[in-house]
């Protein structure tokens, strides 16, 4: 423990004297620090014509981002280096907390898939240089769609035009791209796969999506749309803690698991999942996430019977242990109309120990029905994730189930 004491206070003393020290010689006092979270930046202003400019915008926009958390005192930032930024967010005494009032510093790219690997996109402007397609040319995102018979389910289209350069960047990137699959990320990391269908001239069309995705990208890329693009270098709040916390930032999935999957986060709930992109979220329910696939649009429901695919994820107080969330859960399974275990093991997901539990019964109308059932216990909260559907649509989306659960994660 002292150890780690020491090391937390030398990273205070060194980020300290290297980026905030006030004043110099001549036996010169240096200004008291002020109670808050300090926080420090790299700026990219590669391929930027006019970076001064763009970094005035882009302060403009990280204080609106952090006075909508209504902070009694203002928000200074400061130019530390030709390249760094710093952020005082006054009494604010947490670095998480800070970095989460000043949002997206990550813009928006295209990627193209080549040797494997995700590389963001670059095309050649009408000045004939290469310029890569980031939100420094992004100008909005535009959602629209039309409702379809369910209140919960629409076709919709997500259209994210381009400003400034696009219209000259974006004819090329699509061309070369018509028939592929290219990914959209916000800085790293990956937000969506789409493919390329038809050729754009001033904006680039995605279609069709889930109206909840088309929100959710529509606002996610917007808020991305930054003339610069920032990287977290380090931070601390003044006066330091007495005790480290010892908490990780959850850390970013690295890839996505499969062409066409969303990362979909509540931050209320405290929990991140993988999506199909063309499944509907049904809102019409007290579950904290209720997906049903697109099959249930077009007549494969029998009489009102559930036997389409679907996933819900809900959560349970009051289990300290899994064993014990287990046992109730299988006893409640067990009692299911004509209930028959399929198989059950101990998994690992997200580093949490978790049981997953596969079972069929059969409904009314004699129509049968698989399910897994995943259920995880961390700080007190069981997560329980449920996959299933009718024995025909079963085999065709247990892959899909399976990159579902695995891609669980309790936010922390």
């Amino acid at each position: 423990m002292k150890a780690k004491k020491l090391i937390v206070l030398t990273l205070l003393a060194i980020l300290l004297l290297s980026t905030f020290a006030c004043g110099g010689g001549g036996g010169e006092e240096e200004a008291p620090l002020e109670p808050g979270a300090y926080l420090i930046y790299q700026v990219d202003s590669e391929g930027i014509a006019t970076p001064e400019l763009a970094l005035a915008e882009l302060e403009a926009i990280i204080k609106e981002h952090i006075y909508t958390h209504s902070l009694a005192q203002p928000v200074v930032i400061e130019r530390t280096d030709d390249d760094r930024i710093s952020i005082f967010l006054p009494d604010v005494k947490s670095v998480e907390t800070a970095r989460d009032m000043v949002g997206s510093t990550a813009q928006f790219n295209l990627r193209e898939l080549i040797g494997g690997q995700w590389v963001i996109a670059e095309v050649m402007g009408r000045d004939e240089e290469i310029k890569p397609l980031t939100g420094a040319h992004l100008l909005e995102c535009h959602l629209s769609y039309d409702q379809l018979d369910a209140e919960w389910a629409c076709d919709a289209e997500l259209e994210i035009r381009f400003g400034r350069l696009g219209p000259d960047l974006l004819p090329p990137f699509t061309q070369r791209n018509i028939g592929k699959t290219v990914g959209i990320f916000i800085g790293d990391g990956p937000l969506i796969q789409v493919e390329i269908t038809e050729k754009a001239t001033t904006h680039l069309k995605i279609a069709p999506l889930s109206c909840w995705l088309a929100d959710y990208l529509a606002e996610t890329i917007n808020e991305a749309t930054l003339p610069l693009s920032l990287s977290y270098v380090g931070g601390y709040v003044y006066p330091p803690s007495t005790e480290p916390t010892g908490e990780e930032p959850t850390p970013t999935p690295a890839a996505m698991p499969e062409p066409g999957y969303l990362r979909y986060v509540d931050e209320t709930n405290g929990f991140s999942i993988w999506c199909p992109q063309d499944w509907y979220r049904d809102e019409e329910t007290d579950l904290m996430l209720n997906l049903v696939s697109t099959r249930s649009e077009i007549g494969e429901q029998m009489l009102a019977v559930w036997w389409f695919p679907t996933v819900s994820v809900n959560k349970a107080y009051g289990y300290a242990t899994l064993s014990l969330a287990f046992n109730d859960w299988k006893a409640y399974a067990e009692e299911m109309h004509a209930y028959s275990q399929i198989a059950e093991e101990r998994v690992t997901v997200g580093g949490v120990s978790a049981m997953k539990h596969v079972f069929e019964y059969r409904q009314e109308k004699a129509t049968w029905t698989r399910v897994a059932a995943l259920l995880l216990v961390k700080d007190g909260i069981t997560y329980v994730i449920i996959c299933a559907a009718g024995f025909s649509a079963w085999d065709e989306h247990e892959l899909t189930f399976d990159s579902i659960m695995n891609s669980f994660r309790v936010l922390e």
